[in-house]
């Protein structure tokens, strides 16, 4: 069936089309009327009461309708009430029918006006930026100690990373380093730590880990006393060996304390162990550590579990829970539901998260976005942070925490705690699992309760649920809030955030500032993560049912170079509400550009000192802006 266009008359602000339909009965003609138009997309209504015209309806809802017109491109007809056709006809005549079409040469929108982002003359090398050659690979040679992880002078290192390019296999390797084991001394650590498991009378899980290790060591000294391990350096390698498998995580504990490390991941026994370095020259590396059989693996797996102070079993074959030190912790044990039986993924929790050094330095983002977001930030501006899995979202999201001002009240909300704030006036908090009936408190409760406490700031690790509709209600009244969302694109969100479970109503998504996409892409040889876009909510269409967007920067992935797409509508509206000049909105973007650069050539990279300079720019800029030798 096919919809054309007969004749049109203009009259003014609508325009009457008058549509010959062919149906299989014959042809009729509907006529539409169309407002001009003003956007790409359109939502044109027909209308008819007459018997005719709910015939013509029914045979168009039957078969579906293209729609050919003047100045229209495509066109789909549907039902306004959303009827399905029965038989040979409508459940119920439909007296109305909506058509979606896309015109040919809409009339172009009226762009808002803007501020334009400040150029800059500032440049950063990114680390790992441009291609890697394999004589480069080949050349790699990487070896830094594990436990102790900062070793003093003089004292010895028992476990070592080394990491290295096997020409064999093609690959880079990451390879543990511990002392050797010969028969006689592997019998001694089996012997001493059958001793110790007699005389220990605590569960070192729950205790903390300096008195464990006092307690244990003076266990261990008797055992290797009473097999008569009498060799120092034998007394050193067999007490490491029970101390790393009473207090730590046996083999894999030389990997745990390894910072530069984001996860863990074993795949089933008798396969190596992977891990993924933060370093973008590495990304996902095969270790030298193994299970060597199922009952070695399954067995791990119930300590993994223990250390949680959680319980798996093959009735309860899954585990999501954390560790003490916070790391994110995801198992599963025995063969039921995995082919490959039990496997596990640690995902580490990092004592130093990473700062605005650290992504200008990987390229995750350049100087001026940075600059224009931490003034963005620092001016109470709302941010979702949106990408798939493993993408950088909740560390891109603690890097921006760090430009919130230090005198504001911030309240973080977690299901696992992963944000590490150098603010005092900060109160993290953190979702409970059921352990109880009444136990329960998630993370829309949390949410809920904090507003009490009149943060400044409202900080949610991630929004799933319900809770995202108390956050988006709280940035409407004035709140300002930040949060990350799984979305790839700003079609996904739209749809991530008005379906369930979240279901927010579509207006309410105006209340953001800045929508912000990010990336993990793989390029030659290597990972790396890139904001793709920062997107400006400008408003709301009552037409569309959709936020208004404005563009402001764009990632250009074959120069991989951000670049400025459009003004900056936000900056405008602070302009606009504010006393603040463009001009001088532009050199304040500019100062931070240059306290970056300088904060990137002196390498600062430590959370702690990076907002300790960020607290003397809020209370003295020009002190610090003296201090680094006000380079403009």
């Amino acid at each position: 069936m096919m919809l054309k266009q007969k004749e049109s008359t203009d009259t003014g602000k609508t325009k009457k089309v008058m549509l010959r339909i062919k149906t299989g009965t014959g042809t009729r003609t509907l006529t539409l009327k169309i407002k001009p138009a003003q956007r790409d997309y359109q939502t044109l209504r027909a209308y008819g009461s007459s018997p005719q015209s709910q015939d013509i309806f029914a045979n168009i809802f039957q078969g579906g309708a293209a729609v050919q017109g003047e100045g229209i491109r495509t066109g789909i007809l549907t039902p306004v009430y959303g009827m399905q056709p029965a038989n040979q006809g409508l459940a119920t005549a439909a007296t109305a029918a909506t058509m979606t079409v896309r015109t040919e040469n809409p009339e172009p929108e009226e762009k808002p006006v803007g501020i334009k982002v400040p150029e800059i003359s500032e440049h950063v090398d990114i680390i790992g930026g441009g291609e890697t050659t394999l004589e480069e690979l080949r050349a790699l040679n990487i070896k830094y100690p594990l436990i102790p992880k900062q070793p003093k002078e003089g004292e010895r290192v028992f476990a070592y990373a080394h990491i290295f390019f096997d020409r064999a296999t093609n690959e880079i390797i990451y390879n543990v380093i511990e002392p050797p084991l010969d028969a006689n001394l592997k019998k001694l650590v089996a012997e001493v730590k059958e001793y110790a498991q007699q005389k220990i009378d605590v569960n070192f899980a729950q205790v903390r880990k300096r008195e464990a290790i006092v307690r244990l060591d003076e266990i261990v000294e008797k055992g290797m006393n009473f097999f008569k391990v009498l060799n120092r350096e034998n007394r050193e390698v067999v007490k490491y060996y029970v101390l790393r498998d009473f207090i730590g995580l046996e083999m894999i504990e030389p990997i745990l304390n390894d910072r530069s490390l984001e996860d863990i991941s074993c795949d089933g026994a008798n396969i190596p162990l992977y891990v993924y370095h933060r370093d973008p020259r590495l990304g996902s590396l095969r270790t030298n550590v193994t299970f060597d059989n199922k009952d070695e693996l399954d067995l791990f797996v119930n300590k993994l579990a223990e250390r949680c102070d959680k319980v798996i079993s093959v009735s309860h074959p899954l585990l999501d829970a954390s560790l003490l030190d916070g790391s994110r912790v995801q198992a599963t044990l025995g063969s039921d539901i995995a082919r490959r039986g039990s496997n596990f993924t640690i995902r580490m929790f990092t004592e130093k998260p990473l700062t605005p050094v650290d992504i200008i330095k990987f390229g995750t983002a350049d100087l001026r976005i940075t600059a224009f977001l931490w003034f963005l930030i620092e001016h109470a501006a709302s941010v979702l942070i949106c990408g798939g899995t493993a993408s950088g979202k909740t560390s891109l999201l603690n890097v921006l925490s760090m430009f919130i001002k230090p005198q504001m009240k911030i309240v973080s909300i977690e299901d696992t705690p992963e944000l590490r704030l150098p603010h005092s006036h900060w109160i993290p908090e953190v979702a409970r699992a059921v352990i109880s009936e009444t136990g329960k408190v998630d993370m829309f409760e949390l949410l809920r309760e904090s507003l009490r406490q009149r943060p400044d700031y409202i900080i949610v690790g991630e929004v799933r649920g319900k809770e995202a509709y108390v956050l988006f209600q709280q940035m409407a009244v004035g709140h300002p809030g930040m949060s990350t969302l799984h979305a790839e694109n700003f079609q996904k969100l739209v749809d991530r955030l008005t379906n369930p479970p979240i279901s927010l109503p579509a207006n309410l998504m105006q209340n953001l500032d800045v929508v912000i996409f990010i990336k993990r892409i793989r390029q030659e040889r290597r990972y790396k993560r890139r904001i793709a876009s920062v997107t400006e909510v400008i408003g709301y269409d009552s037409n569309t049912k959709l936020p208004i967007t404005n563009e402001v920067f764009v990632w250009d992935p074959k120069a991989d170079v951000y670049v400025v797409k459009e003004n900056s509508v936000i900056l405008k509206k602070l302009s606009d509400s504010t006393n603040m000049s463009e001009d001088y909105i532009q050199e304040e973007i500019r100062k931070r550009v240059k306290i970056l650069k300088w904060m990137v050539d002196k390498d600062i990279t430590d959370y702690k000192k990076t907002g300790y300079i960020f607290n003397i720019f809020y209370t003295a800029p020009e002190f610090l802006l003296q201090r680094i030798g006000n380079l403009w």
